[in-house]
């Protein structure tokens, strides 16, 4: 928690004057110097009333400012937001608080809030100064007016009389500032309790069935209640729903009127169109809306899997478990029906594996099973999964939906699934069509196909055909290697292995290294530093010349032998050191505002900058919450906090030299007694009772004659009794200001770590046309990538071209790599080997920038930042509003976005204002606008109903004509005009080819009626296929593939471990071999032998 000033203030007063007895000595200390010097008193109360307006102004500024922190930490949050989803929305390494550029399709954000935030810091700093400046001239001020006017209404002055005051001024200097800043505290936490009351006061989820009696019809008793829940596990009567409170103007995803009653043991779909309030219906059962009118009740536990799955940070094992116990057969049952064993099997580590913070270093696919997984294995009565299906390919969701919704782990639960699948619809029992908040219709799926709204169903239904023909899915089924690693897994193994990627964050113990003031230094700037440091003894060596004046005078009125002047001249010097005084206070005051302001500004800019040039594999290894922390604490800290406590650092420090040389000026042995308040500040209080005492007896003594010492002079004894009383407040202070500075500068060494993070290389050797890409012809050439050194490879010697203009499909099962083909087309992963050319050019020699500003991207896990939708959708305002709407309107996403308010409607944080499906539309508009050469879509249809799909496949064809466009798409239907298919399993090129030659039709996975001894089987993923350990691809000619054909004939023997995957690639056809084992290569070895020597080769080195 960060300490600010008026904390340290107020902790600091009610340690000293401004406890109760404080206040009480406080009062008669004012009473005292009322009598003593009446004048006095008044000028105090005209300071006081001074301080306390500039207090009320800083108290605004700092209202405003926490209004500003709250808007830089939701910024922040944004961009944890964006860690999160770094791997697919590839915006991974350009942060976004604000003002956006362009970079990749990605988009950089600069701080929105980031000029008003700094003007209001600035006047906060600049009244911070005029504080410091009253406070600092108040001894100099008082000195001059008090006595000044005393001796000018023709009074004389004494030592006892001007000592006294002097003492007395020390006294309330202190208090009398601090109070206003007490205040401004107090009013600081008022604010904060006001705003902690507003969070504390919001409606909590309830988890008991909520009723609201707005309307007659929703009032039922405790035996209605017990007769509904008989055979009902889920009943909605009437209810009326909303995001927010029911006194604000809600218009994204209200429930209205909503009336349905699910059966125990039910397996519900709810479909609709994008934004139709699918994902509301779950909320409203969790409790998560506000329930305006109406009944929601629910029988038994819930468990719910969210359309974006929060993942936590730790291993597979840790999150799928999430704190119950371990029971080894329901987690490999489970694990089997998610499709997550094989995933795990090729893990290092297996379940013990870490998987980084929200799962970045898995797919979205993965991180989707992974929390279905969870749900599962706890059980719970009521299952509520959203969209869970749409982020895996067609079979995985096949086998998803057979072995775990509909398998023996769920069947007897009730199951609500959101969906768009087909064969989840017609699979379900229930089916739910909701239409912009409202549940249009309920039925069988029987009945959905003579319904009106049977157009919401049949794009799937291609992919289910070519797939899987609606028969029992052929997935892949649990090996014996998977099962022992689960079942009979040591962990201490893979516990190094676990942990090592995340990166242990750096602790320092010990004091604060010199190094990390100097740098604070050079952010502020060494000439204001200089100035800073000399004004400060300047201002501190004109109040002691102030001070050993007002001595001198003393002197010569009480006839010590001195010189004595007219009282004239004496005001003048007093005048003069006082005009000295103030004038560098001044200086002092506002460099140290202006300095720590541009040290705040330049720590902010450089950190931000560092972390937006920073490398993916950073991000894969930093907790988001550890970089939230550095754009939010500390630097709140150096904004605020530590320029303050630096400015009182360095008055206790110039304070305690002035009383050092005053008091050696008097007397040398006085150095000797500043010696032990170094070392014993427990002692402070008995040493400063012994030196006050102390003088008193040397005083005595040298009036004497018993010592040598130079106190004949009755203002140098006054000025050394004033100046040693406040040696204690001065020490203790200073040395509660250093401690409390040292840990201020914890955060500037925090951050100063985060500037000296590995960077991208951002500049490259090749300059490029102002029209490049202008073919947009790609290039990969046996590119192979790794995310970590310790991870398997995620891409591995693959080789394609996409022609200019050409529009590609790549598909696979997920984890296959697909996305990580974007990850290095974008840079945002290193390549391994090989390299990737664009027009010709490696985009190595690229500048980072320039390569990603000239390529678009519709990412997996789409985001919207918080700000103005027009600014989300052309940040650089180059398209008007006509063509704004039309993209819009292609995109099939206009009548929402004029039901929210049109473009200059706000985007709540992290585009919360919009459906999942909503936001994907919106970021395929954005990638529209822009109009660049090379489009990737990843995924863009994952989250959106089957005609809102048509409608995206329409505009791409139109829109993209001419572009390169490359697409990652799980439904087959997505790929359907594509010119080319690329097939990836594992991080292998399995099949490259046309779609006219991809054949999944049900005959070619029987025998061949001309050919009766041939096997071919070319299911995408057949079951041998996970056991394969060598894979090969390769070309061959004419004579090559008869012989080859002769390899489908071998026997599959279950005790080989060695397995060889041939794929027969032939006028432009893949054939998928069955499993080959070495040992049955050896009666073919004659029939081998016309093999040609590349084909033979490729075999031989698979």
């Amino acid at each position: 928690m960060v300490k600010s000033p008026c904390n340290i203030m107020i902790s600091g007063s009610l340690g000293g004057k401004l406890n109760p007895v404080g206040l009480v000595c406080c009062y008669y200390d004012i009473v005292h110097l009322y009598l003593v010097i009446s004048l006095q008193y008044y000028l105090k109360i005209i300071l006081w009333c001074v301080n306390r307006w500039i207090s009320k102004l800083i108290a605004s500024a700092t209202e405003k400012m926490m209004t500003q922190k709250d808007e830089r930490l939701s910024a922040s949050s944004s961009w944890d937001e964006l860690i999160s989803t770094r791997r697919t929305t590839k915006i991974i390494n350009h942060l976004g608080i604000g003002i956006c550029i362009y970079c990749i399709e990605y988009i950089v954000w600069w701080s929105i809030f980031y000029d008003c935030g700094v003007y209001i810091q600035k006047t906060r700093k600049y009244l911070d100064a005029w504080c410091v400046f009253f406070w600092a001239t108040t001894p100099t001020l008082f000195s001059l007016f008090t006595f000044g006017l005393f001796t000018l209404m023709g009074n004389q002055l004494d030592a006892a009389m001007v000592f006294t005051c002097l003492a007395l001024f020390n006294t309330l200097i202190s208090p009398l500032n601090s109070f206003p800043w007490v205040i401004n505290g107090l009013i600081d936490a008022l604010i904060s309790t006001r705003r902690l009351s507003r969070f504390l006061s919001c409606s909590e989820c309830k988890p008991e069935p909520e009723q609201k009696d707005n309307s007659p019809s929703c009032s039922f008793s405790n035996e209605q209640s017990e007769a509904m829940f008989t055979d009902a596990a889920i009943v909605i009567h009437d209810a009326c729903c909303t995001w927010s409170g029911s006194d604000e103007k809600e218009w994204n995803m209200v429930l209205n009127h909503v009336t349905l009653d699910l059966p125990k043991g039910s397996f519900v779909a709810v479909i609709g169109e994008v934004g139709s309030g699918k994902s509301s219906l779950l909320n409203s059962i969790l409790g998560e809306m506000h329930l305006l009118q109406g009944l929601i009740q629910s029988s038994g536990s819930l468990a719910y899997v969210p359309q974006v799955p929060w993942i936590l940070s730790g291993t597979i094992h840790d999150n799928i478990l999430f704190g119950k116990s371990y029971d080894p057969r329901r987690y490999l049952d489970t694990l089997q029906a998610c499709a997550l064993d094989i995933d795990i099997s090729s893990m290092v580590g297996g379940d013990m594996a870490h998987i980084g913070e929200k799962g970045v270093n898995v797919s979205g696919g993965q991180r989707a099973r992974l929390a279905l997984a969870r749900a599962i294995y706890h059980g719970s009565d009521i299952f509520l999964l959203d969209d869970v299906l749409s982020a895996v390919d067609a079979q995985v969701a096949q086998w998803i939906l057979h072995k775990a919704i509909l398998g023996p782990l769920m069947k007897q639960h009730t199951r609500v699934l959101c969906t768009h699948n087909v064969q989840a619809i017609s699979s379900a029992d229930l089916i739910i069509v909701m239409e912009k908040g409202y549940v249009k219709w309920v039925g069988s799926s029987a009945n959905l196909s003579v319904s009106s709204y049977s157009a919401l169903s049949p794009l799937n239904e291609f992919d289910t055909n070519l797939h899987i023909q609606r028969q029992e899915c052929s997935m892949h089924t649990n090996t014996e290697v998977t099962q022992n690693l689960i079942l009979e897994k040591d962990t201490t193994g893979f516990s190094e292995e676990a942990h090592e990627i995340i990166e242990v964050e750096q602790r320092k113990e010990g004091r604060v290294e010199l190094t990390v003031y100097k740098s604070y230094a050079s952010f502020s700037g060494w000439f204001i530093t200089v100035v800073i440091c000399l004004s400060a003894v300047l201002m501190q060596a004109s109040r002691n010349g102030n001070d050993m004046w007002l001595s001198y005078w003393v002197d010569t009125t009480t006839g010590s032998g001195q010189k004595e002047y007219s009282t004239s001249f004496y005001l003048i010097i007093l005048s003069t050191f006082c005009i000295i005084n103030s004038f560098l206070t001044l200086v002092r005051a506002f460099s140290f505002a202006l300095g720590g302001l541009r040290a705040a500004v330049k720590v902010h800019d450089r950190l931000l900058y560092k972390l937006i040039s920073a490398p993916v594999q950073f991000f894969d290894r930093t907790p988001g919450g550890r970089i939230l922390n550095r754009l939010s604490s500390d630097l709140y800290t150096i904004d605020d906090s530590l320029p303050f406590i630096l400015n009182i650092l360095l008055a206790n420090f110039v304070g305690l030299l002035g009383i050092a040389v005053v008091l050696s000026y008097v007397q040398v042995f006085f150095l000797l007694l500043l010696l032990p308040f170094w070392y014993i500040y427990s002692k402070l209080q008995l040493l400063a009772a012994f030196i006050i005492s102390f003088v008193a007896v040397m005083a005595v003594i040298g009036s004497r004659g018993g010592l040598p010492l130079s106190f004949s002079s009755p203002g140098l004894v006054g000025l050394a009794l004033s100046y040693a009383a406040p040696i204690v407040s001065f020490l203790g202070s200073f040395l509660t200001s250093f401690t409390e500075t040292e840990k201020e500068m914890v955060s500037v060494e925090r951050a100063l770590q985060y500037m000296d993070i590995p960077q991208e290389e951002l500049h490259g050797c090749q300059s490029l046309n102002p029209d490049w890409p202008s073919q947009g012809l790609i290039e990969f050439q046996n590119v192979s990538l790794r995310y970590m050194p310790s991870l398997p490879a995620a891409l591995r010697d693959i080789t394609f071209t996409v022609g200019e203009g050409t529009q590609v499909g790549i598909i696979g099962r997920t984890g296959a790599g697909k996305s990580s083909v974007l990850n290095a087309l974008f840079r945002l992963t290193p390549i391994c080997l090989g390299c990737i050319l664009v027009d010709g050019i490696n985009i190595a020699d690229v500048p980072v920038r320039d390569l990603r500003s000239h390529f678009s991207v519709v990412p997996q896990s789409p985001f919207l930042f918080e700000g103005s939708l027009r600014d989300n959708l052309d940040p650089f305002r180059v398209s008007d509003d006509y063509k704004i709407w039309k993209v819009l309107e292609k995109c099939h996403v206009k009548d929402e976005v004029e039901e929210a308010g049109g473009l200059d409607v706000r985007v709540k944080e992290a585009g919360m204002s919009f459906s999942v499906g909503q936001r994907q539309l919106l970021c395929l508009a954005r990638a529209l606008l822009k109009s660049t050469k090379v489009l990737c879509l990843d995924e863009c249809t994952a989250n959106v109903d089957s005609q809102t799909a048509l409608v995206i496949q329409s505009a791409i064809a139109t829109e993209c004509r001419g572009m390169t466009v490359i697409t990652i798409a799980h439904r087959i239907s997505m790929v359907l005009n594509m010119d080319n298919i690329l097939i990836l399993d594992h991080g292998i090129l399995f099949l490259e080819c046309t779609m006219q030659h991809y054949h999944y039709h049900p005959a070619l996975c029987s025998k061949n009626e001309e050919e009766p001894d041939m096997n071919v089987n070319c299911s995408l993923l057949p079951n041998w296929l996970n056991r394969v350990t060598h894979r090969c691809c390769c070309k061959i000619t004419p004579p090559d593939f008869q012989v080859l054909l002769k390899l489908l004939q071998c026997e599959y023997s279950a005790s080989t471990t060695t397995l060889v995957a041939v794929n027969i690639y032939f006028e432009g056809v893949v054939y998928g071999a069955n499993p080959i084992s070495y040992h049955n290569l050896a009666p073919l070895s004659k029939e081998l032998d016309f093999l040609s020597f590349a084909t033979w080769n490729n075999l031989r080195h698979a």
